[in-house]
């Protein structure tokens, strides 16, 4: 004899009846049905007195308003009117009056006056009053008018709102128009808010680009070397006798307790530094003796001696030559420094050099280090997790290094999609 099989119950039953029945598998089926609303029916009623029961203050605006449509409409009214269901007044401080009418106008008659001016205000305010199909037409208003001029602010707000994650739609969608859009968007001037706000959506977008196809450089980018004559060699050859030769000197230099001879003319040549100040009538110049305080002895003897050789010796002390050059205008030691140091660079030392090019300003350096970050982070993998590691540091501590790197991307290659 076949099973007979009972499919559906008429009625409700007590927990005890439904324990007896010892059922293995139980299916509880629900049918829902779609409120919406027909706002004919009530949008005369917007700021109108007739049947009101609430007085919505705002700023210096005041609104007769109707609790059932804004229970209806909102769950932050419906919880308001729930606990004190005997209010006739209510006082809004955090919306613009403006702002606020476009609500009470969406919440009575369905509609928004000029939805595109005023998206971002109302997906602000609403994100408090939680009415939903609002958000979402704001949301899908602002993605649809996404803008080069504009999607960094859209960006910012995302931020602003905690709406940053990969099923926040906004947020998203920014990233594609970013990508799509990489070169134009990257040299708005609205970048830099996100350099003083938010460094880490410039490590985002960094990360983001890098799901392009295929990069190229579009254009050389060279790092010269110092460019130096032949009669200056053989000028400065002839001025290695006179290097730290007191019977041949016109100033004495005390650096760290140690005292160098040294001879105005080359000095002068050589330093727009020293130049200025053998010019004019200074204290050096007057009592033919030159302090230095700030600066180790056998740093500055490595400069002094490029200054009459055009050598160093101790090129594991470039970047303390260099900081010397830079304070000094020495230009061709800078640049000599930076060939030292471009040619020792790598991936253990990228952070240090990139840091130290821009506290001490050499630009070929510089250059160089975004070249080799680019070079490793888009076209060597396991690149990842270091750059993860060191894109943070330097997006708090350095970030407009993490723009500067996104500007040369933009200016220097071609990325594609």
């Amino acid at each position: 004899m076949p099973r007979k099989i009972m499919i559906g119950f008429p009625e409700f039953m007590s927990i005890e009846k439904f324990n007896k029945l010892k059922l293995r598998d139980l299916t509880i089926r629900c049918e829902f049905e779609i409120f919406k609303r027909d706002f004919k029916v009530y949008k005369r009623l917007l700021t109108n007195e007739l049947l009101s029961d609430l007085e919505l203050r705002v700023g210096k605006e005041t609104y007769p308003a109707h609790k059932l449509i804004l229970a209806m409409s909102s769950p932050l009214f419906r919880e308001i009117f729930s606990m004190q269901d005997s209010i006739t007044s209510l006082d809004v401080t955090d919306v613009e009056p403006n702002i606020f009418y476009e609500l009470l106008r969406y919440m009575y008659r369905g509609s928004v006056n000029d939805m595109e001016s005023f998206a971002f205000d109302l997906f602000l305010a609403d994100d408090k009053y939680k009415i939903w199909e609002l958000l979402n037409k704001c949301e899908k208003t602002i993605v649809v008018n996404l803008k080069v001029t504009n999607v960094i602010h859209a960006l910012l707000f995302c931020h602003d709102r905690h709406l940053i994650s990969s099923k926040a739609c906004l947020f998203n969608e920014c990233q594609n128009f970013i990508r799509n859009n990489f070169k134009e968007v990257i040299n708005e001037e609205a970048c830099k808010l996100l350099v003083k706000e938010e460094p880490t959506f410039l490590s985002l977008i960094l990360r983001d680009i890098r799901k392009c196809q295929d990069i190229s450089k579009s254009k050389k980018v060279s790092i010269l070397s110092p460019l130096i004559s032949e009669t200056s060699l053989s000028f400065l050859g002839e001025c290695e006798f006179f290097l730290n030769n007191k019977n041949l000197s016109d100033v004495e230099i005390h650096v760290g307790g140690i005292k160098y001879a040294a001879y105005k003319l080359l000095l002068s040549l050589r330093s727009s530094v020293f130049f200025r100040m053998f010019i004019h009538q200074m204290k050096e110049t007057l009592t033919g003796v030159v302090d230095i305080e700030d600066i180790e002895p056998e740093v500055f003897y490595e400069v002094l001696r490029f200054i009459y050789t055009n050598k160093v010796e101790r090129i594991d002390m470039a970047k303390e030559i260099l900081i010397v050059a830079n304070k000094y205008e020495i230009e061709d030691l800078k640049l000599f420094c930076e060939t030292i140091l471009i040619n020792k660079l790598m991936k253990e030392n990228l952070l240090d050099y990139l840091i130290f090019s821009d506290d001490h300003e050499p630009k070929q350096l510089k250059d160089k280090c975004f070249e080799f970050l680019i070079d490793k982070l888009y076209l060597i993998e396991d690149w990842n997790e270091c750059f993860a590691d060191w894109s943070q540091y330097v997006a708090y501590f350095h970030p407009h290094l993490l723009l500067e790197i996104l500007n040369k991307l933009a200016s220097d290659y071609e990325l594609f999609f």
